[in-house]
């Protein structure tokens, strides 16, 4: 698990917003505040509306996107429709 501090949002400047976790199926990361949409967020890399450092900011969000094989952000309602059964072994995660 890899914990990436100060990295956040406006209100949240001390806390940890991505908590990485090794699966089956690849390294998924689990977002606080830095992405609130994983393709304007994450995918475009446009930051949220409101950041504490933007560097740091996009610093993060490159380093999700290189890392991440699943993006599970807190305030996606996407996301969770799409993994709302969970993954079968032999799925792809990876967008085409």
């Amino acid at each position: 698990m890899c914990l990436i501090p100060k990295h956040s949002y406006a209100r949240q400047p001390s806390q940890a917003v991505a908590v990485y976790v090794q699966t089956e199926f690849g390294t998924a990361v689990i977002l606080g505040d830095i992405a609130r949409n994983v393709e304007l967020n994450i995918n475009q890399e446009i930051p949220p509306g409101l950041i504490y450092d933007l560097e740091a900011t996009y610093r993060a969000m490159i380093r999700i996107k290189n890392e991440a094989d699943i993006v599970l952000p807190s305030h996606d309602y996407e996301v969770v429709k799409k993994y709302r059964n969970g993954l079968k072994e032999g799925t792809s995660v990876h967008e085409n």
